[in-house]
């Protein structure tokens, strides 16, 4: 009877220490659950303040482009109108008015150029009648009522004689 009760007192023992190991084992699991758990909950806090930080600066961002797109839009009008405002200017100087007619100039780039020398300088009150202006801008426009081609003088050079040039 006594081998029976030292028998099963031994393997009671082994029971026993099998079930101190296991129940050690699962407290060392558990702590490591526990440990992983803190450790992912803290990285969730972290990733949560990242998001609302993303979240803030990305609504800043849309705010400035917003911003930036107004300005762009506004920049883009004034442009636009000062664009049109200067081709209304430009049609208003280019059409001639109705009042007034240009007279067309001979497209010929050859000038009666004169060759005569003066005898003395009584001659310099002559004038001599040319049918070609000498104004070649197209800026420059006579009015047919006011002169005519016929108006149009060119006065001859003078030469100087050389002691008289300084």
């Amino acid at each position: 009877y006594r081998k029976q009760m030292e028998e099963m007192q031994r393997a009671f023992n082994k029971t026993i220490i099998k079930l101190q190991n296991t129940s050690r084992i699962a407290e060392e699991q558990d702590q490591k659950q526990t440990d992983s758990i803190q450790v992912l909950q803290s990285q969730l806090e972290n990733v949560t303040k990242l998001m609302l930080n993303l979240t803030a600066t990305v609504s800043q961002l849309q705010r400035e482009v917003s911003d930036r797109q107004s300005y762009l839009v506004v920049s883009l009008v004034l442009c636009l109108s000062l664009g049109l405002l200067l081709c209304l200017q430009c049609c208003r100087t280019s059409s001639p008015s109705p009042n007034t007619n240009a007279v067309a100039l001979p497209k010929s780039n050859h000038y009666p150029s004169p060759k005569r020398c003066f005898s003395s300088y009584d001659d310099m009150s002559l004038k001599r009648r040319v049918t070609c202006p000498l104004v070649r801008s197209k800026s420059f426009h006579l009015s047919s009522t006011e002169v005519g081609p016929d108006d149009l003088y060119i006065v001859e050079p003078l030469r100087f004689s050389p002691e008289k040039k300084v």
